[in-house]
């Protein structure tokens, strides 16, 4: 199974995301949170996961710079952005 790691500032969205995937059907399992982009940074160093998703707005680090910063170690991570505004979901998947 790939490893996805998730990142967002709000507690109701990671579990929302934790719980309403079903990610063994998916050949994925989740391998760790993290509710700051810096959080996610140290966690990240010990253990990549294959797939990050992360949100964009975040205090401290944002998510764009979450993603530059793991570029630099782990170019090939596949990362999936998004962002909630007014009640939808805009997601995102960089080509950097």
């Amino acid at each position: 199974m790939l490893k996805v790691f998730l990142v967002d500032d709000e507690i109701r969205v990671l579990n929302h995301l934790k719980l309403a995937v079903n990610w063994n059907d998916l050949g994925l399992t989740v391998s760790g949170y993290a509710s700051n982009g810096l959080e996610a940074l140290e966690l990240l160093k010990k253990d990549p996961p294959d797939i990050l998703i992360t949100d964009i707005r975040m205090p401290g680090i944002n998510g764009l710079e979450l993603c530059r910063r793991l570029r630099e170690t782990n170019p090939e991570m596949p990362i999936i952005l998004f962002i909630i505004h007014k009640k939808h979901i805009h997601i995102f998947i960089p080509y950097m």
